[in-house]
């Protein structure tokens, strides 16, 4: 029975194709986005369940990927295969996001602690309160921004990547990325009073 190789040409067609999407893409080709989706997409989620264990978490996670690849596509710059690019960009997210989740519960589990042990439930409500309907407003805020500002916004105060892997992931300068913080920060005081410093 032959053994069955690899075609090299076929392999060379599916970057080339992969290449002439992520083109369009960045053109702003919503179709061209579409078709990486539809031929991308199971093999996407069955990745990230694999990693993170949960159907919902999964779909939030790729959802999440290409949601950032839109919003981000003018600066898109595709090395190596598409669908290993895929695969990296859903693995971080994945990983972001199990760590943000522990980042929370953590918070919580400190929040009860400082309840249970003769801390003032009504003074502690009121603080919880007040940094939700903060949290809230930022996050409305943050929506209103342009798509890249918000972009860089939701991977720093949302998920707290560091300046490096913010630039990684949507391929920019390490100095855009702050210039976006600092602009954002700049009109989000102008609307929220008492803003908190957000890093």
């Amino acid at each position: 029975m032959p053994l069955l190789v690899a075609d090299p040409s076929s392999r060379e067609g599916d970057f080339a194709r992969d290449a002439a999407l992520v083109d369009r893409v960045r053109a702003g080709d919503a179709a061209a986005f579409e078709a990486i989706f539809r031929h991308y997409g199971r093999r996407l989620l069955d990745f990230a369940y694999h990693c993170a264990g949960s159907a919902d978490d999964a779909e939030d996670a790729v959802q999440a990927v290409f949601t950032r690849l839109w919003i981000g596509r003018e600066h898109w710059e595709l090395r190596g295969s598409l669908a290993g690019y895929l695969m990296l960009a859903t693995r971080n997210m994945v990983r972001d996001r199990i760590k943000h989740e522990r980042v929370v519960q953590r918070r919580r589990a400190a929040t009860q602690r400082e309840r249970t042990h003769g801390g003032s439930t009504v003074a502690a409500s009121d603080e919880d309160f007040d940094a939700e309907e903060t949290a809230v407003a930022i996050r409305q805020a943050v929506e209103t921004l342009p798509p890249q500002r918000r972009a860089v916004c939701t991977l720093r105060w949302g998920y707290g990547l560091s300046y490096a892997e913010i630039a990684a992931r949507l391929n920019l300068a390490e100095k855009t990325v702050s210039r976006h913080l600092g602009l954002a920060y700049k009109e989000l005081r102008q609307r929220i009073p008492h803003l908190p410093l957000l890093g």
